[in-house]
């Protein structure tokens, strides 16, 4: 079976108004099209207001939660370098808030993956969309909660929890994707959702950006409850009104279409196409399926690296101010966002030339050069700052901004390219059937990543700093590599399993 993807999307977009050129009344086929193509609009719209709302929250996390326990003795909100314990305390609590968020979406991705194949698609999008909305809520108004310092970071806990829950829509607008698109158009398509993703995390802390200076304005609710509006709060605050506007344009936008379904019954009627024969779930190859969420597990372990410790990392190595490591890190993050968008939405190009599986490995190859890149081999190992505070601070030598900058580079292009070919080989993988909730386990891997990810690197950081983090990193994106180089033959569509037919490599 030859793939061929060299049609552009944007042609078939051209043809949204479903209007033929010469005028009359539009074909039903034409206006199907017109809503099968704004309902994918409305996914990556979706997917991009979710993005965008998850990170206008990143760089506000540090201050949020110095200002709700009883680690910060600085007037700037830093956790003070005072002991050696109460940092790394400090430094695992942060690592607990970023995990919670995934340990969410561990649970919500396979439960709304498998709610989709039940439900309609949009009624499961706008469930998890009023979940994330209540969770950003609860999360802003924990500061002004008559509560002592532990029970507030539980409830920060949870409310990170909730959000997370409510981000399984991300397997659902996964399982949208290849539903409603053909095999031709899918690996565009999936680039598109996932530039949607990284063009919200561009835009998130640019808009974020925005509340630094803002005054913090309190209202008495009465009950010892103060709701509080300053730039710790407002990012959530923000992020429940994109939940609501991306509510709006469902409602809209969105119609539920399904080309599985349509094929599906169209081979009913057609037992003599030799396509279908043996179509049976039971013929997908799961020793492929377990190499893809292995892939995909070990692609968002390594990224959680710069999500979780860019800014105490930026700090401890550099001597940069908390303030000027926000700063800096949401510079770096901006350019790295613009860098993935550019490679996640050109990687149809590359595997139209190259072919899925040969744009896998030199992404999962750049991956690992990232990682290398990160670890400090030479030069000084005093670093003349207050805030690096662990013992390895005295012993390893220091990172340097060119190697940070360098890894981070490699990982923005290595990631896209590995993320967008391991869910477009994973969809031709399960073959022409509902997919919900076979994307819910996939994006149940990311999360669970993103939940080992934090607690593993924050304990690893404090125990054995960049050298370790990234030493180990490397040595495991490295053994990714290898397990895809040995299963690379089984990493073909499903319908190729049947036919025996699969000319891309």
């Amino acid at each position: 079976m030859s793939i061929n993807t060299s049609d552009d999307v944007g042609a078939k977009l051209g043809s949204e108004e479903g209007q033929p050129l010469l005028g009359g009344p539009a074909s039903p086929e034409s206006v199907a099209q017109a809503a099968r193509v704004r309902s994918l609009k409305a996914v990556l719209l979706t997917n991009f207001l979710s993005a965008t709302g998850f990170s206008l929250l990143l760089s506000t996390m540090w201050p949020y939660l110095s200002d709700m326990t009883n680690t910060a003795d600085k007037t700037d909100g830093s956790p003070s370098c005072v002991t050696e314990e109460g940092v790394s305390e400090y430094k695992a609590k942060l690592g607990y808030v970023v995990a919670a968020f995934s340990i969410g979406q561990l649970v919500g991705g396979p439960f709304f993956g498998w709610y989709s194949t039940q439900r309609p698609y949009k009624e499961t999008l706008i469930f998890t969309i009023i979940i994330r909305m209540l969770g950003n809520i609860l999360y802003a108004l924990i500061g002004g909660l008559p509560l002592d310092h532990a029970d507030k970071f539980d409830v920060l806990i949870a409310s990170r929890l909730i959000v997370g829950f409510g981000a399984g829509s991300m397997a659902v607008c996964n399982a949208y994707i290849t539903g409603a698109t053909t095999l031709e158009e899918r690996t565009a398509w999936i680039g598109l959702l996932a530039g949607t993703g990284g063009l919200g995390f561009i835009v998130g802390p640019l808009i974020g950006s925005c509340f630094g200076k803002m005054p913090s304005l309190s209202v008495n609710a009465g009950g010892g409850v103060t709701i509080t509006l300053s730039y710790t709060t407002a990012p959530a605050y923000m992020a429940a009104l994109f939940c609501v506007l991306n509510i709006i344009a469902l409602i809209y936008m969105f119609k539920d279409y399904s080309l599985i379904e349509r094929t599906n019954e169209r081979k009913k009627n057609d037992r003599s196409s030799p396509s279908n024969a043996g179509a049976s779930k039971k013929a997908r190859d799961y020793i492929a399926i377990a190499v893809l969420l292995m892939l995909y597990f070990g692609n968002m372990f390594v990224l959680s690296i710069f999500e979780t410790i860019g800014l105490p990392l930026t700090m401890d190595e550099f001597s940069w101010s908390p303030s000027t490591a926000d700063v800096y890190n949401g510079i770096i993050s901006g350019v790295g966002g613009i860098q993935t968008v550019i490679f996640f939405t050109s990687a149809k190009n590359f595997a139209a030339k190259y072919g899925e599986r040969k744009v896998l490995a030199a992404g999962l190859i750049l991956v690992v050069c990232s990682q290398l890149a990160g670890i400090p081999y030479a030069g000084k190992t005093m670093r003349s700052n207050d805030y690096c505070c662990d013992h390895w601070c005295k012993t390893d030598p220091a990172l340097t901004f060119g190697q940070y900058i360098f890894s981070a580079i490699i990982i923005n292009i290595g990631f896209p390219l590995a993320s967008v070919m391991i869910f477009t080989l994973y969809s031709y993988v399960l073959g022409p059937f509902h997919q919900g909730s076979w994307m819910g386990i996939i994006n149940a891997f990311g999360s669970l990543a993103r939940v080992v990810g934090p607690v593993m690197i924050t304990s690893g950081y404090t125990f054995g700093g960049p050298r370790m983090i990234f030493s180990a990193a490397a040595g495991f994106s490295g053994l990714c590599f290898f397990i895809m180089s040995v299963f690379s033959s089984r990493l073909v569509p499903f319908g190729s399993r049947v036919t025996g037919a699969y000319e891309r490599i």
